[in-house]
C-alpha cells in the first residue's frame, strides 16, 4: 500500500465491486480500456476476482476509501 496526503494505492477488495460499477458501466469508458461496459456490480465482481486480483492490480483511492482509478 502506497499513501499520500489526499489517496491510496491499495490492492482491489471485493467489496470496492460497485464504486468499480459506477464507472465502468459507462459506453465512453470500457471499450477505450478494451472491455464492454460493465453491466452490475455482479460482473464487476467478478473482474475484480478475474483480472485485478493480479499481483501487479492496483485501486487507486480516495482517502475516504472510494475507488477512483485503476491501474
Amino acid at each position: 500500500m502506497l499513501e499520500t496526503e489526499r489517496l491510496i494505492l491499495r490492492r482491489w477488495k471485493d467489496s470496492d465491486a460497485e464504486n468499480l460499477y459506477q464507472y465502468a458501466k459507462d459506453p465512453d469508458v470500457g471499450p477505450i480500456a478494451g472491455w464492454p461496459p460493465h453491466q452490475n456490480t455482479g460482473e464487476s465482481r467478478d473482474v475484480i476476482k478475474n483480472v485485478l486480483s493480479g499481483k501487479e492490480a492496483y485501486a487507486i483511492c480516495l482517502k475516504s476509501d472510494r475507488v477512483i482509478k485503476t491501474c
